[in-house]
């Protein structure tokens, strides 16, 4: 899996998990992807931030610790693709 993975298949599976699992029912275009998760369009609170943290590590079969999240962010969307891009 982690070979043919490319930011747009990441980009795309990062938004249907939010629109799946999240209920974020707009579409989530790319200026949406520099939003933070916490936004008003997004809303999700630190539970549901640590759950899609937890979505994505089983998903991808990969683990960050808290300096990765830190230091590359997990704030966005474009984030969140980025730092699983560094850990494939």
């Amino acid at each position: 899996m982690t070979e043919s993975c490319t930011r747009e298949s990441i980009t795309k599976d990062i938004c249907y998990l939010l629109s799946s699992e999240f209920h974020i029912r707009n579409e989530i275009t790319d200026d949406k992807q520099k939003l933070p998760l916490t936004s008003f369009f997004f809303r999700l609170n630190a539970v549901q931030l640590y759950q899609l943290l937890m979505a994505v590590e089983e998903k991808y079969n990969i683990y960050f610790n808290a300096s990765e999240i830190e230091e590359n962010g997990f704030g966005t969307v474009e984030e969140v693709v980025r730092l699983i891009q560094l850990k494939l």
